[in-house]
């Protein structure tokens, strides 16, 4: 009994025990009762047993605890691959959206920078990606004068609209800037002569011109078949929300109008630089008539260009079926204007007084006075300038050896 003190119930098979036969005891009815005379007192007698199963007991219940403590595990780590996949797989990437497009109400015009891992092939990557290319859309098509109108739209903060979109409610703003007007001379002959093909030639030269103004701080706004309307605009907090504004007095004015006029100077170099505008003159398919002598003469793409500096209303310009956002001013028109008479002055490079009057006097000096017009709906008589640029001219090609050393020397060219 000392000895049984020490087990449970369930670790002894026998007597007191549910295990064993009959309750752990053995009958046998033949059994020798005398040991003397083996065989000749016979009777019934019995063995009572006990076995102590302690040790099979305890496998049991360290292979319990080990079972527990794996299935513990595997829920354990079942549950960190799946909050990790939904967090990675779902709230991750929804999470991302949703600053994506607090980026594009704060800055519409800011390009969204791609993720390094491509985006995946997962349905909320997808999303994602398809999200970033409405935005970059929405950037391209809205263009600078366009960001108010995102920014209003998706702001968290508009909430009298709802969600509809509310472009048209949009009053517009009063800006400065300096106004660039560029047109591709000849544009009627090369529309005719190319067909389905002048969209690729009217992108060539679009690649130019945008890369060129983008390169100098501008913007493009809009493209009206073979012209152009670019725009540098002064920052609202060197005006102030002024209405009447000496714009040759604005800080910083004197840099923003030498990068227009350097914009545009790069534009006449790349036109006579670039390989896929060079070789419009090899197609003797776009050859024109000389204006003098009627002879068959290449095709050699020119602009001629028009600056001025003013003030603009910068808003959305149409309906809900096709709106643009465009600048509407006196200004603008003035521009465009200046490159219309450029031609009749045989310049490339047509400014006005107050474009003149607001560069630097570093670039004042390289600038020509071409005559002083009366300009119609003025009492005041006008000095126009021109900066000479010689469109024909034979250019360094930028994979040359010469272009990289004055790129090693950091001359701006």
């Amino acid at each position: 009994k000392a000895s049984l003190a020490h087990h449970r119930s369930s670790e002894i098979i026998g007597e007191n025990a549910r295990q064993g036969y009959l309750g752990g005891v053995h009958y046998d009815g033949e059994c020798c009762l005398d040991d003397e005379n083996p065989c000749v007192t016979k009777g019934p007698c019995y063995v009572r047993y006990k076995f102590n199963n302690k040790v099979e007991m305890m496998d049991i219940a360290l292979l319990g605890i080990i079972t527990t403590m794996f299935v513990a595990f595997m829920l354990v780590l079942g549950a960190q691959t799946f909050t990790s996949d939904a967090e990675r797989l779902v709230l991750t990437p929804i999470q991302e959206m949703m600053d994506l497009v607090q980026r594009v109400s704060d800055d519409p015009s800011r390009p969204v920078e791609p993720k390094a891992d491509g985006g995946g092939q997962y349905e909320t990557r997808k999303i994602e990606n398809a999200i970033k290319k409405i935005t970059d859309l929405l950037r391209i098509g809205f263009g600078v004068a366009g960001s108010e109108i995102v920014r209003e739209n998706l702001s968290s903060k508009n909430k009298a609209s709802g969600d509809t979109i509310d472009l048209m409610n949009n009053p517009g703003k009063r800006i400065y800037s300096v106004f660039g007007f560029c047109m591709i001379e000849e544009f009627d002959h090369m529309t005719d002569k190319m067909g389905h093909d002048i969209m690729d030639f009217i992108n060539d030269v679009a690649k130019v011109v945008h890369t060129n103004v983008n390169n100098w701080g501008g913007q493009c706004n809009k493209n009206l078949g073979g012209s152009f309307l670019m725009t540098w605009k002064v920052p609202d907090h060197f005006t102030k929300g002024s209405l009447n504004v000496d714009v040759s007095r604005i800080p910083y004015i004197a840099k923003t109008a030498d990068r227009a006029l350097l914009g545009f100077v790069k534009v006449v170099a790349d036109l006579n630089r670039e390989e896929s505008i060079l070789n419009y003159r090899k197609r003797k398919d776009l050859y024109i008539e000389h204006e003098d002598t009627g002879k068959l003469m290449p095709f050699k793409v020119c602009m001629g260009f028009g600056l001025h500096v003013g003030w603009g209303i910068e808003g959305p310009v149409g309906s809900l079926c096709k709106v643009d956002a465009t600048y509407l001013s006196p200004h603008v028109n003035m521009a465009a204007r200046c490159e219309t008479a450029a031609k009749q002055w045989h310049v490339q490079v047509l400014c006005t007084e107050i474009f003149h009057s607001c560069l630097s006097k570093a670039a004042q000096k390289h600038m020509r006075q071409l005559d002083k017009v009366l300009v119609k709906g003025s009492a005041t008589p006008m000095n126009m300038y021109t900066y000479d640029t010689f469109q024909d001219q034979p250019m360094v090609s930028k994979d040359s050896a010469e272009w990289k050393k004055w790129g090693d020397a950091g001359y701006v060219i």
